[in-house]
């Protein structure tokens, strides 16, 4: 699998919603969501909006992505889900590591360009990346800065089914931070099935 290839994928993937949230009402109630055609839940303090971007012809892989997004008060949060093409399943260990590392380089890079866009001088820094437990499934978090802004992301790769959680915002957000990535459950539906998409208080 070529890295450069699949940081242009996950560029298309994340960017479209990092830190482009809109602050909604500042009025939350945290409510669980059934989401990713039913391969995950998550709680979010109000209504995610999704989005369903596609990789572009020229990164060779089909990606089947489902974005989920917020923003208010309690800070920025996104989650998504990907269905990687089936080329995917037959990816060397040390393919699957460059697919993680990929997940947060195209991310960092579509939030830098989004900033110089926007002519503001705060750029990602990353203080530490970890192996983690994510949901019960091995997973990396990255823990980053953006000027004062403080943020993380998880990540994790099951067979073709990739799961990324990121969250950012104030110092004073943490725990808010904390309770969205704790809440967020990975439950495998069987590839193929379509299970309804809810929500529960």
């Amino acid at each position: 699998m070529n890295l450069k290839l699949c940081r242009l994928a996950l560029l298309l993937l994340l960017a479209s919603v990092a830190f482009h949230v809109k602050a909604q009402s500042s009025t939350s109630e945290w409510k669980r969501y059934e989401l990713g055609q039913g391969n995950f839940s998550v709680l979010f303090p109000r209504e995610p909006r999704e989005e369903n971007p596609t990789a572009p012809a020229s990164v060779g892989l089909k990606i089947e992505s489902h974005i989920y997004s917020t923003g208010g008060p309690e800070g920025t949060f996104v989650a998504q889900y990907n269905l990687l093409g089936e080329p995917a399943a037959a990816w060397s260990a040390a393919a699957r590591e460059i697919f993680q590392d990929s997940v947060w380089i195209g991310a960092a890079e579509g939030v830098d360009k989004q900033m110089e866009a926007a002519k503001l001088e705060d750029r990602t820094r990353v203080i530490e990346k970890r192996a983690i437990k994510f949901s019960g499934y091995p997973g990396r978090e990255v823990v980053f800065t953006l000027g004062p802004l403080q943020g993380r992301m998880w990540t994790t790769l099951i067979g073709r089914q990739a799961f990324v959680a990121m969250v950012v915002g104030s110092s004073q957000t943490l725990p808010a931070q904390q309770k969205f990535l704790d809440s967020f459950t990975i439950k495998l539906v069987p590839l193929g099935s379509s299970p309804k998409q809810t929500q529960t208080p």
